[in-house]
């Protein structure tokens, strides 16, 4: 017998729904267009402007304007220039310092504020040093006033064992 569901397997290649690509699928609409404005934006004033003959004219377009509209038809990360160009703009703007959670207020504010802290830990050391100069022992060490010197640890003797 033969059965019903047998059906032919086609494979349909992954460019048949692609429109608006030329040379096959190679190139997009879009980057073909931008190639063809940056090629006339440029080749049209190398070639006309410069007082050297044709093959002079010729070989400063290969080395000038090709080499640019070769860079647009491919684009970069598989997107065209102008698009590329509005995403990057978007994101110089919108960017932000992950991690920190602080503005760039806060940032730009930021050597302001280490100034002040830093004044205000000069301030407190001043303070402290007046106090403490009060209570200098026989040796010059300021004295703690449970009659240890200051700076270092005491430790009752059952944890020093």
């Amino acid at each position: 017998m033969n059965n019903q569901n047998d059906h032919d397997t086609y494979i349909i290649p992954p460019n048949f729904v692609d429109t608006g690509t030329f040379f096959g699928g190679m190139f997009r609409a879009r980057n073909v267009i931008e190639a063809g404005i940056l090629a006339a934006v440029t080749g049209v004033p190398v070639f006309l402007f410069l007082p050297f003959g044709l093959t002079a004219r010729i070989i400063v377009l290969c080395l000038t304007t090709l080499p640019l509209v070769l860079f647009a038809l491919i684009g970069i990360a598989g997107e065209s220039l102008s698009s590329f160009l509005v995403i990057f703009l978007k994101y110089m703007k919108n960017r932000r310092i992950v991690g920190s959670g602080e503005s760039r207020e806060t940032m730009r504010a930021a050597p302001a504020a280490k100034k002040s802290r830093r004044e205000q830990k000069k301030k407190k050391y001043g303070q402290e040093e007046a106090r403490t100069s009060e209570d200098i022992g026989q040796n010059g060490k300021p004295v703690c006033p449970a009659g240890g010197v200051r700076g270092r640890k005491i430790f009752p003797q059952s944890l020093t064992r």
